[in-house]
């Protein structure tokens, strides 16, 4: 009676932690967000942790991230959250490292979106996983400083190259 009751003590244990390991995996999963649908949808993903493809612009007074492909309309302040630093790998952290004239970087960016009932919108990164420098610049011209080839091809698509 008793070693029955130690197998069975043991395959309890072992179906019950499979089951909370399988649980902390589904959760831990991050939901890959197109940043037009993010930004025209935001209380589907207020405060949700999501990765986005998209646009970092910083300068001296700003710091946005936004899409050429919704450019009209999807600009959303931008702000670094605590876990930046030690989240990002030191190689990202160097493509979007500080330039006094500002930056303009494609991201890969995983964060969350805070949104409130007056429509202001600001994503908060954890970390980038990828950066791709744009232009090393980021003056309130910078879109016309952009050449054509690019403003066509750097648009917000799920996938990017690092």
């Amino acid at each position: 009676m008793s070693k029955s009751i130690v197998i069975g003590f043991f395959i309890f244990t072992f179906v019950f932690v499979g089951k909370i390991s399988c649980q902390q995996k589904s959760e831990n999963i991050i939901q890959t967000v197109d940043f037009c649908e993010l930004f025209k949808n935001p209380k589907d993903f207020n405060e949700k942790t999501v990765r986005v493809t998209a646009i970092y612009r910083y300068g001296y007074e700003w710091s946005d991230i936004f899409c050429l492909a919704c450019k009209d309309e999807s600009l959303m302040r931008l702000e670094l959250g605590n876990g930046f630093e030690l989240n990002t790998k030191r190689e990202v952290r160097k493509k979007i490292k500080w330039n006094p004239r500002g930056k303009t970087v494609k991201v890969i960016a995983v964060g969350k979106m805070y949104a409130n009932r007056l429509g202001d919108k600001r994503f908060v990164v954890d970390y980038f996983e990828s950066a791709k420098v744009l232009l090393n610049d980021s003056t309130t011209e910078f879109l016309n400083k952009l050449p054509d080839k690019v403003k066509q091809r750097e648009k917000c698509l799920i996938r990017t190259d690092k």
